[in-house]
């Protein structure tokens, strides 16, 4: 089973932690588990917008080339634009996700509530692996 961390634990992740428990083991983050939640295949940022870029920078020492980040913000062009200036030399994967639901839409079941998903930075086989994960949710 895939290993998942969410870094972000309010109110939008632990919608997140409902949607993704069945399916993966998840970790989710605090300050005495940081090596620990990078050492997932994949990591979730659930983090307010105005702490993103601070979140981004202080744990960029723990990415690896292995693993793919996903944000859950609602504007795309910001952690775009923090990914883009962070990871510039790193092979880290990237995908950029907008859920249109939220804690009261999804209180019964995620079945038929939408998601936009960019590829960003992220290969094939992860895109179309996530793709199709939130396809069958």
């Amino acid at each position: 089973m895939k290993t998942v961390s969410i870094v972000g634990f309010g109110r939008f992740g632990k919608v997140l932690h409902r949607l993704l428990k069945d399916d993966f083991k998840i970790i989710i983050y605090d300050h005495h588990n940081e090596k620990e939640v990078y050492q997932s295949e994949v990591i979730f940022f659930a983090v307010p917008i105005s702490t993103f870029e601070s979140v981004i920078k202080k744990h960029k020492k723990y990415f690896k080339e292995s693993q793919l980040l996903i944000d859950v913000l609602s504007v795309k062009m910001h952690p775009k634009k923090i990914f883009e200036k962070y990871l510039k030399c790193l092979k880290t994967q990237v995908l950029l996700t907008h859920p249109m639901f939220g804690p009261d839409s999804s209180k019964d079941g995620f079945s038929g509530l939408p998601i936009i998903i960019d590829q960003f930075k992220t290969n094939q086989e992860n895109y179309l692996f996530w793709k199709n994960f939130f396809i069958k949710k």
